[in-house]
């Protein structure tokens, strides 16, 4: 299908970028998009067209093994470039680092790599500097940190973070610099450095908020990515648990985990006079009596709510329940209320966003607290900032989220992670045939795993596998250290922790670097924090209730215009509430006759159904619903708005008035039909109740306000008198004018 000749002429010339990072299936498409020969079924046998494919890579920097697009596949490609006629051109000058950098990367990597190209890995390739710096600044070259070696990991991380973290404070308060080029200086960029400049590597994602919170207590900005933004989030954990207990009322761990949390903050003592007087853990149960009327009204409180969630749950959409039970219980604000509340906030904001993408597969609300429990533990999501950035932030990384980018001064951190892992499976892609071989292990003891099944010669394909694993570590060394543009900062671990280190393999390189240079400060630079209030606990208390009492006060008030108008009707109408024609009928209907007004050719049928579905109605009340719609279309006044040259459906109005009461007020409404004849508007209101025409008299005085207030709105609002106003009854077929 790839191959044939509409696809031919619509993908002449395909240029492909970063193409070390190619998969076997992107190169097999590629292959038959630009294939000159459109029979061949193997991809490793077609002849691009002359022209036709354009391929831009590194194979140094192929470090994407795990999901497929490993070298062997680069080099397939590159092999059949060369062997078709193509032409294989090496690019050698480096625009992004400059001179000092070069001078140490190049004896490095060619050592690491070699002058031949194998299987595994490709050929060293000296880089020549392109860099034309405009402005020369004085932090330059590599230099190295060194951890002391009595510190385990969490320890070395932390200390490698308050380092890494005093010298960017220092570096820009002293308003060091950094080179420029003459394309950053015309884009306004100085030279002094600013916290954008800095980039932390670590090889993996374990204390990444390690080296964000050293950095945020020296109020510097900072942007993690490729941890788990989720799992640092508490909101979304507090939410969890609430929608656990209300989606399971008869298990009180669920229950008790709510009542103990950050959201109603009940002791053990609170929970020990519950069950003391004979109370059950659960929401649906009643509270008993015995219990202080402080903390019955608490109980009280909590069970309210978790019923009122569970409403929601089985009445809403589940992502909407999900964001009325985080609204309700104050969420956001609590996101927002952290040191670093943009960021939590942001997060959240998104793992309602990945909900919401993803409701379409809910069947019920155990999925969806089942897709929130994997969220929270998916191994790698980028943060996400609710506000725009102000100011550049330092970016915090994992080595495989750093390919492609680059920054003036970039750290090579965290000298843990490095473990020596046997190989579980070897694929081979070097024939036409690509083979798996995989190793069947159980776990025994915290570091080892022992065998239960293998395949034949497994040590060979095990070794096998081990040379592409280390040449790729070799690749990922390569992608670290040409990051920076002008300063290399590299952690160096000391003792048995350098066994640990990711960065060992470097450590052959680094004799006669300077090391990292920081000046002896007097103490720890604290934020600044707020001064106590000079008042009592008691009137300090006494004042945040009050702002709570006062923001809780309702500055508007919104009301719905028949609701407003119907007071003066009196009591409920007792035919309102005969047989299967509530509102669930009357919204169906509603949305029929709109359909039936402004689309007279739709297929109604088909409409009716799904209006029946949505609303509950069945499929057995689709005739029905039909008949009615036929009735009100046959209709004399129907008939008369057909006629009129302006005429509306369903018209949502809105009018906002001060009025008697302290607060404004905000009435809305929905007119159904409205039309313009010579002597003026005509206003009609559907009604759907199950009316008797012995009611119709009682029926036109109880619905009379409704229609004489929408009346006043229309001319309030439009300026056009009305000259006619009426109701029609689907249930008697039958239209009631009434005098404005």
């Amino acid at each position: 299908m790839l191959s044939n000749c509409w696809n031919k002429r619509r993908f002449t010339h395909l240029l492909v970028d970063e193409f070390q990072d190619t998969d076997p299936v992107q190169a097999e498409i590629l292959a038959y998009l630009t294939s000159s020969n459109h029979d061949e079924q193997n991809w490793q046998r077609c002849v691009p067209n002359g022209g036709s494919l354009f391929l831009v890579g590194d194979p140094k920097q192929s470090i994407y093994r795990f999901r497929r697009a490993d070298i062997v596949t680069y080099t397939q490609v590159k092999g059949i470039i060369e062997r078709t006629g193509g032409e294989v051109l090496t690019l050698s000058r480096n625009f992004r680092s400059n001179s000092e950098l070069l001078t140490w990367v190049n004896p490095v990597f060619g050592t690491l790599f070699g002058n031949s190209e194998s299987k595994y890995s490709p050929a060293a390739v000296e880089m020549h500097c392109g860099r034309t710096e405009a402005a020369i600044g004085e932090m330059s070259g590599v230099h190295i940190s060194r951890i002391p070696a009595d510190l385990d990991q969490e320890g070395a991380a932390v200390y490698d973070a308050n380092v890494i973290a005093r010298y960017i404070h220092n570096s820009i308060a002293e308003k060091k610099t950094v080179s420029r080029t003459e394309g950053e200086m015309k884009q306004g960029r100085g030279p002094c450095v600013e916290a954008g400049d800095f980039l932390i590597v670590a090889r993996n994602k374990r204390y990444l908020r390690v080296y964000a919170e050293a950095l945020d207590r020296l109020q510097i900005k900072a942007e993690v990515s490729g941890g788990n933004a989720f799992q640092n989030i508490e909101e979304l954990k507090i939410v969890l648990d609430c929608l656990q207990a209300v989606d399971d009322a008869n298990n009180p761990i669920y229950y008790v985990s709510v009542l103990r949390g950050p959201l109603f903050g009940f002791s053990d003592s609170d929970l020990y006079e519950l069950k003391r007087m004979g109370g059950r853990f659960s929401y649906t149960v009643p509270v008993p009596d015995g219990l202080s009327d402080d903390l019955s009204g608490r109980f009280d409180h909590v069970n309210s709510r978790l019923l009122q969630y569970r409403l929601w749950l089985r009445g809403m959409p589940f992502t909407a329940a999900f964001k009325s039970i985080a609204s309700d219980l104050g969420l956001l604000a609590r996101c927002c209320s952290h040191e670093d509340g943009s960021i939590v906030a942001g997060g959240f904001l998104k793992a309602v966003e990945w909900m919401r993408a993803e409701s379409w597969n809910f069947d019920s609300a155990t999925d969806m607290i089942t897709y929130l429990e994997n969220m929270l533990a998916e191994s790698e999501t980028d943060g996400c900032n609710v506000m725009p950035q102000r100011g550049s932030s330092v970016r915090i990384m994992n080595l495989h989220k750093v390919k492609g980018l680059e920054a003036p001064v970039v750290f090579l951190a965290n000298t843990s992670g490095a473990y020596s892992r046997e190989p579980s499976f070897h694929v081979d892609r070097s024939d036409d045939v690509v083979r798996g071989y995989l190793a069947i292990t159980k776990k025994k003891g915290p570091y080892q795993r022992q065998s239960i099944a293998k395949p034949s010669n497994w040590t060979g394909f095990k070794d096998e596998e081990s040379k592409f694993e280390e040449a790729e570590e070799k690749r990922l060394l390569y992608v670290a250290c040409t990051r920076a543009a002008c300063q290399l900062v590299l952690s160096v671990a000391s003792g048995s922790r350098e066994n640990y280190s990711p960065w060992t393999r470097l450590h052959d390189h680094i004799a006669g670097l300077p090391e990292l240079q920081i000046p002896v400060s007097d103490g720890p630079i604290n934020r600044q924090q707020p001064s106590p209030p000079e008042m009592s606990l008691a009137a300090a208390t006494q004042q945040i209730d009050d702002g709570w009492t006062a923001v809780r006060q309702p500055t508007y008030e919104v009301v719905a215009a028949k609701s407003a108008a119907m007071k003066e009707s009196g009591d409920r109408p007792s035919w309102r509430v005969i047989g299967d024609y509530g509102h669930q009928w009357g919204s169906a209907i509603h949305a029929l006759l709109e359909i039936r007004m402004n689309r007279p050719a739709a297929q109604f049928e088909r409409i009716a159904s799904q209006l029946a579905a949505q609303y509950d109605l069945g499929l057995a009340r689709v005739a029905e619903m039909l008949a009615t719609v036929d009735s009100v279309a046959n209709s004399d006044i129907w008939s008369r708005a057909r006629k009129s040259n302006n005429i509306y459906t369903e018209i949502p109005f809105e009018t906002a008035s001060s009025g008697p009461i302290p607060i404004p007020k905000i009435t809305r409404g929905v007119i159904d039909l409205c039309f313009e004849e010579p002597a003026g508007w005509v206003i009609v209101d559907y009604k759907t109740d199950a009316i008797q025409l012995d009611d119709l008299p009682n029926a036109l005085i109880h619905y009379r306000p409704q229609l004489a207030a929408y009346a006043e709105f229309w001319q309030d609002l439009t300026g056009h008198s009305i000259a006619e106003m009426g109701l029609f009854f689907t249930k008697l077929q039958s239209y009631s004018p009434l005098e404005p």
